[in-house]
């Protein structure tokens, strides 16, 4: 466990990231928004606040992901959550009810609040073309599934450019998950035994 300052200024060093600060540097301003994460993980975290208000504001950061031109990185951002979330439920098993509730809610209210864009760039792709790149290789969902979680956790190169999120990710969210049951079961087991 860490105490409250210690996760303060991590949140703040996480400010300095380099991720974002050279992509922004390369001209994609949009990437500024990684640095909410922090921010949003602990609305959806802290205790002292009252559902509400936790939703209400993770909601509306997570809008302003979408708002500010961001949303290819709203999935790698909702990962990120979920791996916190699962982190935070392992290291804390007696506040999991906080996380994943305030979690649940507030990600069907940012999608609503962002709806008019998300509808604005779907009447678009209405009126283009198809797309320049083939994707011979998908016919059907699974090879969809497949190239998406390809695409996600390993990226290519493009132009000095990393397109993707790496395995880090889906190495901690396994990870995570897995300590997460291995806790769950040693509670269960703890509860059996009288």
């Amino acid at each position: 466990k860490i105490s409250s300052v210690t996760a303060w200024l991590g949140a703040v060093l996480f400010l300095f990231n380099d991720y974002y600060s050279q992509h922004m540097l390369n001209g994609q301003i949009a990437c500024h928004v990684i640095m909410l994460t922090p921010w949003i993980a602990w609305f959806l975290t802290r205790p002292a606040i009252t559902h509400i208000a936790s939703i209400t504001n993770a909601a509306l950061l997570l809008t302003y992901i979408v708002w500010s031109g961001a949303v290819f990185l709203a999935l790698p951002i909702v990962i990120a959550l979920m791996i916190i979330g699962i982190t935070h439920q392992y290291a804390h098993p007696d506040a999991n009810n906080r996380f994943w509730p305030r979690f649940a809610t507030a990600l069907p209210l940012a999608t609503a609040l962002s709806a008019v864009k998300w509808w604005s760039g779907v009447q678009l792709l209405h009126h283009l073309g198809p797309a320049p790149t083939s994707l011979s290789r998908v016919r059907e969902i699974d090879e969809a599934i497949v190239l998406l979680f390809q695409s996600l956790f390993f990226p290519y190169r493009e132009q000095g450019l990393a397109l993707g999120i790496t395995i880090i990710p889906l190495i901690m969210l396994i990870t995570a998950s897995g300590m997460a049951l291995v806790r769950r079961r040693y509670i269960t087991q703890k509860n059996r035994i009288p």
